[in-house]
């Protein structure tokens, strides 16, 4: 079921980035490595904050969101706009890598067909 909450709250400008579901905003786009082997972007999902340099939700809330940033649903969970942005350049990035595939094979199948008229 999706988690939707009204009317969220902008995180402060010196945190802009929310995280934790909402319930906090960081001051860096990065989890903390303390979270991984190394940092990673920081998703509304994640549980920690480069360098710990976070704040409460203002007002006490729980539903915060990520200042200056659109919202818009993935798969059922609300996403801030620089977490959708980095997956749009992930979904970039296979798209290429499909390309780059397609290419060898019409590569190797013109080279056999050629092979096979000699």
């Amino acid at each position: 079921m999706f988690n939707f909450k009204l009317n969220p709250i902008a995180c402060p400008s010196t945190h802009p980035y929310a995280f934790q579901s909402g319930r906090s905003c960081c001051g860096s786009e990065r989890s903390g490595a303390e979270c991984r082997a190394s940092s990673f972007a920081l998703l509304l999902s994640s549980s920690c904050c480069e360098n710990n340099d976070q704040v409460p939700c203002p007002g006490g809330k729980d539903n915060c969101r990520s200042a200056n940033r659109h919202l818009c649903y993935l798969a059922g969970e609300l996403v801030s706009g620089h977490e959708f942005s980095s997956l749009l350049l992930l979904l970039l990035m296979l798209l290429l890598l499909l390309l780059l595939l397609i290419l060898i094979i019409l590569v190797v199948v013109l080279l056999f067909s050629s092979l096979t008229l000699i």
